[in-house]
């Protein structure tokens, strides 16, 4: 069906002609990949994710993360901040992780991708290690940054504060919007 409003969504998208915007799908690539290092008897840093995650409905605790499936990937949130996108690629998992959360200095070229590769090797820009995964107190320490700076101000490991709508009126209030 060809309507208006899918023509106008679509070329908001990235230009689509025919009227119908980009398929979202909640799907996995390479499930057998994301099985395996969940099963393994090894240390891996996707257990450690996985062993953060808290389902919607339940609180979060004090590092608790959200999972969301996304078009071949999972991303884990914190308080609304993306703390990593997993995915599958050239037969491995890997993970990427904003360079705010591991407190690293931004790396030359940094500003196109701010993002950092986590794999079973470590923590890379580009091919140039920069960090260490030293397990779940690693993961601890970047949801601890996520939550410091980056999340909004009127979330908390429980959801909304008790007080955001008034703080919201008073900060629109405050911008003139």
């Amino acid at each position: 069906m060809d309507t208006d409003r899918d023509r106008a969504v679509g070329e908001l998208l990235g230009g689509a002609t025919t009227g119908h915007y980009a398929k979202f799908e909640r799907c996995l690539t390479g499930w057998s990949a994301f099985e395996n290092a969940a099963r393994s008897d090894k240390p891996h840093w996707f257990k450690d994710l996985l062993s953060l995650w808290r389902p919607s409905g339940h609180c979060s605790g004090e590092d608790g993360l959200r999972i969301a499936i996304r078009n071949g990937y999972l991303n884990f949130y914190r308080l609304g901040q993306s703390v990593a996108r997993v995915e599958y690629l050239s037969g491995e998992l890997v993970a990427y992780v904003h360079y705010k959360y591991v407190r690293v200095e931004p790396q030359p070229g940094m500003s196109k991708s701010p993002y950092l590769r986590l794999t079973q090797n470590g923590v890379f820009f580009r091919d140039t290690k920069i960090a260490i995964y030293e397990g779940l107190s690693t993961l601890h320490d970047w949801i601890k940054n996520a939550e410091k700076k980056h999340a909004g101000r009127w979330r908390s490991p429980r959801g909304l504060s008790p007080r955001w709508p008034f703080e919201w009126t008073w900060w629109r209030l405050k911008k003139g919007r």
